[in-house]
C-alpha cells in the first residue's frame, strides 16, 4: 500500500500493483525480489485484464519506494524497513520517445549517456549547494520527492530557479505550497525523468515520460534547447545519481 501511495498517490492501487507483478501476498516482499512499477495507465489496464491479488493486513510497512515509471526496482535490505531503489535507466525508442523499461539506446541523432562522469553529491546535495533552488528544494521536501532524488537513480531534473517560481501568477506558489499533496506534487514530478539524459541526448521532437506519468517534449535548434517551451539556461550539472538542467520557467503538466 505504501508503494502504491508513494508512486501513484493512491494506496488503494496496491492490489493492481500486486496483480501486475503476479504477487499473491502483497504484504510479503522477499530480499532480492524484483518489483516492476508500471505507469498509471498500465496499472489501470492490468486491473481490468486480471483479478487483483488478495492481500492480508500488514502490521509493519515493508518498503519505501523511489518513484519511477515502469522501472524495475530491487530490495536491498532485510524484509522489514527494506529500501527499494530505482536501478534501470529509461530508453530512447525508434519513434523518438523515452520510455521506462530498458537501458538507454542510441537512435538517430540521440547518443547514449553510458560512461558519463558523475559528481560527488546527489542531485539534492548539488541543488542545495548551488543556492539558486531554494523554492524547488522546499517543494521537493513538501511533496516527499526529496528522498527519492537522494536515492540511487539515475534521474534527470529540469530545475526551475527561484526566479522562475517567482514568475508564477501572484499567489499561485503560496496556494500550491498550502496543499503539497495536490497539484504541487504533479508539478514537481513533471520536472523529473527517471533516467539520465545529457544535453547531447536531446533531439528536436524527442518526448520523454516524466515521473508524474505524462511526457515532456524537447525543441532543439543549434545550442538552444527547450522543454515544453521553457529554455534550458544551464546544461549538464552532474551529480552522483543523475544530472540537472536549469530551466527559465516552471513547466505545468497538461490537464487530463
Amino acid at each position: 500500500a505504501l508503494i502504491a501511495r508513494d508512486i501513484y498517490g493512491d494506496y488503494k492501487l496496491y492490489e493492481q500493483l500486486c496483480a501486475f507483478n503476479g504477487i499473491t501476498n502483497c504484504n510479503t516482499i522477499e530480499v532480492g525480489q524484483a518489483v516492476k512499477l508500471p505507469t498509471l495507465a498500465q496499472i489501470k489496464t492490468a486491473a481490468t485484464a486480471a483479478p487483483a491479488a488478495t492481500a492480508t493486513k500488514a502490521a509493519t510497512p515493508v518498503a519505501t519506494v523511489a518513484p519511477s515509471t515502469a522501472t524495475t526496482t530491487t530490495t536491498t535490505a532485510k524484509p522489514v524497513a527494506t529500501t527499494v531503489v530505482v536501478a534501470t535507466p529509461a530508453a530512447v525508442t525508434s519513434t523518438g520517445t523515452v520510455s521506462g523499461t530498458s537501458p538507454v539506446t542510441t537512435t538517430g541523432t540521440t547518443t547514449s549517456t553510458a560512461g558519463a562522469s558523475t559528481g560527488t553529491g546527489t542531485i539534492i546535495d548539488v541543488a542545495v549547494a548551488n543556492g539558486a533552488f531554494k523554492t524547488l528544494i522546499a517543494a521537493l521536501q513538501a511533496t516527499g520527492l526529496e528522498n527519492t532524488l537522494k536515492g540511487r537513480g539515475p534521474f534527470t531534473v529540469f530545475a526551475p530557479t527561484d526566479a522562475a517560481f517567482a514568475r508564477l501568477p501572484a499567489g499561485a506558489l503560496q496556494q500550491l505550497m498550502a496543499n503539497p499533496s495536490g497539484q504541487l506534487t504533479d508539478i514537481v514530478r513533471y520536472h523529473v525523468i527517471p533516467s539520465k539524459l545529457m544535453a547531447a541526448d536531446l533531439s528536436n521532437g524527442l518526448q520523454a515520460t516524466t515521473v508524474q506519468g505524462k511526457p515532456v517534449k524537447f525543441e532543439v535548434s543549434g545550442n538552444t534547447i527547450k522543454i515544453n517551451g521553457a529554455q534550458i539556461i544551464t546544461k549538464d550539472i552532474q551529480a552522483s545519481n543523475g544530472v540537472i538542467h536549469v530551466i527559465e520557467n516552471v513547466i505545468i503538466p497538461p490537464a487530463e
